[in-house]
């Protein structure tokens, strides 16, 4: 069970992680140049959702977050993987996203520049020149997260998920 927990985490953590990630660093980015627009009110919008919930979810203990969701949120759910998975996800999704977006920063200003002024778009500049760039920067970082989701699955038996039932002998 802690492998399915942390394997469903994971991805729902990376999911979670790149969307926020793209949001908060595009508002950034754009903060200066962009023109006063329904797309920018509606981006705005987003960007401040997404800063509560980094705020939130990495501000309380995961162990809080796992009883919240399984015992009063979904009570009346008995899947506890995906409940864990849920609640771990939701979590690991806060810190990747903190995770890709210092990835986006801490590439130079100039690189978007320079895709710029080749007539790339915002999206293809990112696509093409930013994101491969974020990946070999970030993937160490990823790693601990992966490390850091392995360990904290063990807390997952607080809500009543076992890793494996002691009644039956084992195949």
């Amino acid at each position: 069970n802690t492998l399915l927990i942390t394997f469903f985490s994971l991805l729902m953590g990376l999911v979670i992680g790149i969307v926020i990630a793209g949001v908060r660093s595009t508002y950034d980015k754009t903060a200066d140049t962009a023109r006063p627009t329904f797309g920018r009110k509606v981006l705005g919008f987003f960007n401040g959702f997404c800063k509560v919930y980094l705020t939130v979810l990495r501000g309380t203990p995961v162990v809080v977050q796992l009883m919240i969701i399984c015992l009063v949120i979904f009570s009346w759910s008995d899947n506890g993987v995906a409940l864990a998975s849920l609640a771990f996800g939701l979590n690991s999704g806060a810190y990747v996203a903190e995770i890709f977006r210092g990835g986006i920063l801490s590439i130079d200003k100039g690189q978007m520049e320079a895709g710029r002024s080749i007539g790339l778009t915002y999206a293809q500049t990112m696509w093409y020149i930013i994101a491969p760039q974020v990946i070999k920067n970030v993937l160490p970082t990823l790693a601990n997260e992966f490390i850091t989701l392995i360990k904290e699955t063990s807390i997952a038996a607080y809500a009543g998920e076992k890793d494996f039932d002691v009644a039956q002998p084992a195949p």
